[in-house]
This record gives structure tokens, C-alpha cells and sequence, in this order.
């Protein structure tokens, strides 16, 4: 009897440890789409790099709508983007950071892959971070994970959608100039004494 019960406590141990084989990666894994371009660090660096995500997504990624006062929050204004959609990003590190119930924000310009190269400002969290992988000499290529904090700007050039198809190299669009003309009041105030 004392044998049985031994027996089938080892096994329940067994079945509780899970000893079968586990993944133990703790790099996240590859998108299946192929985001190429270059990433420029607050320190100078410029990284070639491929498989560009934001905190390992590359469709429906979360980026919040400016607010006008401190006392607003930023969540109520959620803007989804693909990085299809994006041709640069670039982190104002220059201006102030916003924080709202223990969560940190900064504003951010994207220029989006259009023919007019229309921007959106608005903040991203400063937890996000630049998943990719580094291309280096040789065809070496290193898993990295940019902090908000330490990216400058990015820029993508393009994207392969899977690991054997020809890439899709975006053209630089034309940029178009804009005019300025002064603003012109419509009253003007005169005091006299």
C-alpha cells in the first residue's frame, strides 16, 4: 500500500513538473512580414536593421492622440497604425513627458507613406521598444531591443512579405512645398491716452 501511494505521488509530481520539452527562447519571434530600414540613436548610431516591430507588433500598433492639458488622458484617444503605413517616426525627447496614472508618454511626429507625406503628431508610451534585428558585415544579424528612450527617429525603407518574395522598396515621394502667407488680423486695436 505504502508503494502505491509513492507511486502515484511521483507521478503527480511528474505531471505537475511539465517535463516534457519547453521552448526556453526569450527573444520574441520573427513577423512574418519583413519591415526593413534604418533607426537613429540618440547617441549618433545609425542601425541598418529588418523585422522592425514596436514592442513585436507591426499592424494595430497603439499610439495616443496629443492632449491639451496634463489632466487628460491620453488612452481616451487611441489611434491604430500599420507600419505600412509609416514612413518615418521620429521622438521629440526635447519636450516634456507626459504622465497619467503611473504610465509615461512622449510626443512623437509620424510621417506617413503618402504622396503628400501628411504627418500625425501625437505620444507613445516610453515602455514601447524597437524590436528588430541588426544587419552587420557579413550578413550577421543581431536581435536587438531599442528603448523609446534611446531611438531618435525611424525610417522604413521597405518590406519583404515573406522570407523568399522580392521586396517591396517604397520610392521616396516627392515632397511639395508649402506656402506661407501671413496671417492677417482682422481687427486692429489702437489705444490712445
Amino acid at each position: 500500500m505504502n508503494y502505491l501511494r509513492l507511486a502515484c505521488g511521483f507521478l503527480a509530481v511528474c505531471i505537475c513538473a511539465n517535463f516534457g520539452i519547453q521552448k526556453t527562447s526569450i527573444t520574441p519571434e520573427m513577423p512574418p512580414i519583413d519591415f526593413f530600414g534604418t533607426l537613429l540613436l540618440r547617441n549618433g548610431e545609425q542601425i541598418p536593421a529588418k523585422y522592425i516591430t514596436i514592442s513585436s507588433l507591426y499592424e494595430h500598433i497603439p499610439l495616443y492622440g496629443a492632449t491639451a492639458t496634463p489632466e487628460q488622458n491620453p488612452l481616451d484617444n487611441i489611434t491604430r497604425f500599420n507600419l505600412k503605413q509609416i514612413a518615418s517616426l521620429t521622438i521629440h525627447h526635447e519636450q516634456a513627458t507626459i504622465r497619467h496614472k503611473h504610465r509615461t508618454f512622449i510626443p512623437i511626429t509620424i510621417t506617413l507613406r503618402n504622396s503628400e507625406k501628411a504627418t500625425w503628431s501625437g505620444l507613445i508610451e516610453t515602455t514601447r521598444k524597437i524590436v528588430c534585428h541588426q544587419v552587420m558585415p557579413g550578413n550577421i544579424e543581431l536581435s536587438k531591443e531599442i528603448s523609446i528612450d534611446a531611438l531618435a527617429s525611424m525610417n522604413i525603407q521597405g518590406y519583404r512579405p515573406s522570407k523568399n518574395s522580392e521586396p517591396v522598396v517604397y520610392e521616396a515621394a516627392p515632397t511639395k512645398e508649402i506656402e506661407t502667407q501671413p496671417i492677417e488680423t482682422q481687427a486692429q486695436v489702437h489705444y490712445t491716452n
